[in-house]
């Protein structure tokens, strides 16, 4: 995990497999700012934002709907997200809606970005959390889930972040 790659092995005739790579985001919530844990590693400030005085909801109500969804659920949406997804005709199908929500916000997230350090991997993690967000919205007919919004504030907070980046040794670390 650590590297981001598996390792080589080979196949039964001898060759080389093909080497999987992939990227781990993460979503923290705190009190506390984490970046005041991080003083001493710039590198980990390209890679994590932190929103200060979010307001995700619009209302009490939207958030005590979006609680009592998850609490019915006995507290993971994964049940209830599984039988959205048996509604397809295959997981084929599931997969080709999810192939094609990646794109169409990778996309215009990388625009957005315009040329800050390491634009296209942070367009993926963003595209991933939207598409995230696009399934739960499906799922459960969060008809109030604005993903707009949550791309456009996203796009902020990391631009704010890049922009308060110590150095530009962070981006190379």
């Amino acid at each position: 995990l650590s590297d981001g790659r598996s390792r080589e092995r080979a196949t039964q005739d001898g060759g080389l497999r093909d080497i999987q790579t992939w990227s781990l985001g993460f979503i923290s919530t705190s009190e506390f700012s984490i970046f005041s844990k991080l003083q001493k590693a710039p590198g980990l400030t390209a890679r994590i934002l932190e929103f200060e005085d979010t307001k995700w909801t619009v209302s009490a109500q939207e958030s005590d709907f979006i609680k009592d969804t998850i609490q019915h659920n006995s507290g993971v949406v994964i049940p209830k997200l599984l039988d959205w997804i048996f509604t397809f005709q295959s997981f084929d199908d599931f997969l080709e809606q999810t192939k094609t929500l990646f794109k169409q916000y990778h996309g215009p997230i990388t625009v957005q970005l315009g040329n800050i350090p390491m634009a296209s991997r942070i367009a993926q993690q963003v595209a991933l959390i939207l598409v995230a967000a696009d399934l739960l919205k499906s799922a459960f007919n969060w008809d109030f889930f604005d993903i707009k919004k949550i791309q456009d504030r996203i796009i902020s907070e990391t631009k704010l972040t890049i922009s308060q980046s110590p150095s530009e040794e962070a981006w190379d670390s």
